[in-house]
């Protein structure tokens, strides 16, 4: 998968690990619902829009605001988690 993510010049065939303590920023408390707790925060770089051919470089669309979910008990977990 790495070799994949390495050669990937398309934003739909990656997955990223955004650093929570380096990249997450404004966290504050939502709600709590049924599988979890809701957070509401800002993320820094923003997700990546495209890749630059020519520079070989991905670019990032900038600071965008998010949700964060934090699960209690991924066990039991349905559709109903991602529609919350």
């Amino acid at each position: 998968y790495q070799q994949i993510q390495l050669n990937a010049n398309n934003r739909n065939k990656i997955l990223e690990w955004v650093s929570f303590e380096n990249d997450i920023i404004d966290v504050e408390y939502l709600a709590e619902g049924g599988y979890g707790t809701v957070y509401k925060a800002k993320w820094k770089s923003g997700p990546i829009e495209y890749y630059d051919d020519d520079v070989q470089e991905w670019y990032r669309s900038g600071e965008i605001d998010i949700v964060l979910k934090s699960i209690k008990d991924s066990k039991d977990m349905t559709d109903e988690f991602f529609e919350e």
